[in-house]
């Protein structure tokens, strides 16, 4: 029975540091938002009027790691200057304009601030919009959970045959 809570607790532990932050902010009373969630998402830009106007999608790293993501990039305002996207590390914004998709790898640190972010110049004539695929991998690797519960189940079995076979 110990077994089992030890199994159980170690798996709670597991998702709860596996758990995403990823949090959406607007800077002067855009709209934007995020459709879909980490690790497979697209941020799109205010288009309401509101301009100068950061939409971020972003995470304080609990952990180090490698981030990399696959991107592609389009707006419906006249062309990406009046809504360009790009990512940050703390207070470094890097714009991924004037390319329209790409690739990026970075090592990150515990308590960087990262995310994307999508700039709306004017808030009119349409929003811009980031499509993005990442990945992040601990420098240390975590146990799944789904690895842990398949370790805890063993190891409950074989206790369970011991005390079989004892009795």
């Amino acid at each position: 029975m110990r077994l089992i809570k030890l199994a159980l607790l170690a798996v709670t532990m597991a998702a709860s540091m596996a758990a995403n932050a990823y949090t959406v902010n607007n800077t002067n009373g855009g709209d934007g938002y995020v459709s879909g969630s980490f690790p497979s998402f697209t941020l799109v830009g205010g288009n309401n009027g509101n301009g100068n106007n950061f939409t971020t999608y972003s995470e304080t790293m609990s952990t180090d790691g490698q981030m990399s993501f696959s991107w592609s990039y389009g707006t419906n305002d006249w062309d990406y200057t009046w809504d360009p996207a790009g990512y940050f590390v703390n207070s470094n914004f890097i714009s991924l304009m004037p390319a329209s998709s790409g690739s990026v790898s970075l090592a990150l640190t515990t308590n960087d601030l990262f995310g994307w972010y999508v700039y709306t110049v004017d808030g009119s004539v349409g929003s811009g919009f980031l499509n993005v695929a990442a990945e992040f991998t601990p420098s240390t690797q975590v146990p799944e959970p789904a690895s842990i519960a398949l370790l805890g189940l063993g190891l409950a079995g074989v206790a369970f045959a011991r005390r079989k076979k004892q009795q």
